[in-house]
């Protein structure tokens, strides 16, 4: 039985279909991202190495004066369903977060 726990986000997510990568130990799959908040990001992604607490490093593409620019969020998985994976970023360095806010403030407008 999987344990649950309660998200406590300071953002709302946003639908955001974007591939990312996610990398769990040294095995990588390129997964499609459902929803981002500047806390964590829900995965659909079925494979058996992300489950509860395991941390995992997310590769996505965010724009920088309207380039892509590849930003490495770390976090772990908090939350398993048939909808998706839950990631709660833990690291997230000042540029990435930078970058992260400036993404999802322009999708809300």
């Amino acid at each position: 039985m999987e344990s649950t726990s309660v998200e406590h986000r300071h953002g709302t997510r946003r639908h955001f279909p974007q591939e990312v990568m996610a990398i769990a130990g040294n095995d990588h799959r390129l997964c499609h991202m459902h929803n981002l908040s500047d806390g964590g990001v829900l995965l659909e992604v079925s494979w058996g190495r992300l489950t509860h607490d395991v941390e995992v490093e997310i590769i996505i593409d965010l724009p920088v004066n309207d380039i892509l620019t590849p930003y490495h969020l770390f976090g772990k998985v908090t939350r398993v369903t048939p909808v998706g994976t839950a990631v709660q970023f833990t690291i997230i360095n000042s540029e990435a977060q930078k970058a992260l806010q400036a993404y999802l403030s322009k999708k809300l407008n």
